[in-house]
């Protein structure tokens, strides 16, 4: 959807952080060029490659001077790049997309809902997966909002991507929304079905998501663990206290299960509980190393005018060179 007037009232970035094919994405990239220039005055558009760019780019380059080209090392994994654009882009409203949704989003719609309504617009994908509820429930897991119909096409205006970038995990929050960041958003659909390759490129970027996840799931796994040990220290002297009360009460105890009985459950206490002690230390150490949250209030409603409630009730007199003809009347109603 075009937009009816051509804005020049914000800088808009648009961020492709990967070309796998910068000769083939020239013509998808033209002609993304060309609907920012019909819908905005003040715009750019960020390209991250880790190859030389090939003739037909550099023919891009010199055709558009709001295109950016910006070649990072080899093997630096997909997201950081998503991190490192989402750093180097100027614009009041922020896009980081990839190639193949370029096309399938409405990308000044978006950029407008952005930046009138204030919260990050996140293209979804109208597809259905199957492994929705497990995102989901990993997501709850690891502290941020997952899932399967995300796209790789997300609006953020600028207050907001500053707020990501200054997340302890900088490289999840610049791809997925912190579940406790009280963030506001809004989902918009594709115009178009998007068209993923199913490369091992692709398998390999998921797969290191998956560990990364996996990592990040370390403070909510570690809690588990040493609940699990404290109970099972508690079950350990349990048991050991019913083992000499059966050998009091009882008479037809067999020799040497009372020995027996007190050495499993002395050995199982002091593992649990050894367990518990390097979980919980672990767990502690995890604390002091994520930093504060200082962003606790993200929003307020209503206000109070202060100053101009000290300056009525005590009379204050206004400065007479900014406020000339205050004065005057001031000095009138005093002096009839």
């Amino acid at each position: 959807m075009k937009l009816p007037v051509r804005r020049d009232d914000l800088l808009v970035s648009v961020c492709v952080p990967e070309l796998p094919d910068p000769a083939g994405a020239v013509a998808t990239i033209e002609r993304t060029a060309q609907l920012l220039q019909q819908n905005f005055r003040y715009w750019e558009l960020l390209l991250l490659t880790s190859r030389r760019p090939s003739s037909e780019l550099a023919a891009l380059l010199r055709r558009w001077s709001n295109i950016r080209l910006m070649q990072v090392r080899h093997g630096t994994e997909h997201y950081q790049r998503r991190l490192v654009a989402a750093s180097e882009a100027i614009g009041d409203v922020v896009v980081l997309t990839a190639v193949e949704e370029l096309e399938c989003f409405d990308i000044p719609a978006m950029v407008a809902r952005a930046h009138d309504e204030g919260r990050v617009i996140l293209g979804q994908q109208s597809a259905t997966r199957l492994w929705e509820p497990v995102a989901r429930a990993v997501g709850r897991t690891v502290g941020f909002r997952l899932s399967g119909r995300d796209a790789q096409t997300a609006t953020y205006p600028r207050p907001t991507l500053g707020r990501l970038l200054s997340h302890p995990d900088r490289l999840l929050a610049a791809r997925f929304l912190p579940l406790d960041s009280g963030i506001e958003f809004a989902l918009q659909p594709p115009r178009h079905p998007i068209r993923t390759a199913r490369s091992w490129h692709i398998r390999r970027r998921r797969l290191a998501l998956l560990q990364r996840l996996a990592a990040h799931s370390a403070p909510v796994v570690l809690r588990l663990v040493s609940l699990l040990s404290l109970m099972l220290t508690v079950l350990s002297v349990a048991y050991g206290c019913y083992a000499v009360a059966a050998w009091l009460v009882l008479d037809d105890v067999q020799p040497g299960w009372l020995t027996t009985s007190l050495l499993a459950s002395a050995s199982s206490a002091f593992l649990s509980l050894t367990l518990f002690g390097i979980a919980s230390g672990v767990q502690r150490v995890l604390d002091l190393l994520t930093p504060a949250t200082v962003d606790d209030v993200v929003a307020e409603l209503g206000g109070t005018d202060l100053f101009g409630q000290v300056r009525d009730d005590l009379n204050l007199a206004y400065n007479v060179e900014q406020y000339p003809s205050a004065a005057r009347a001031e000095d009138s109603s005093l002096n009839p």
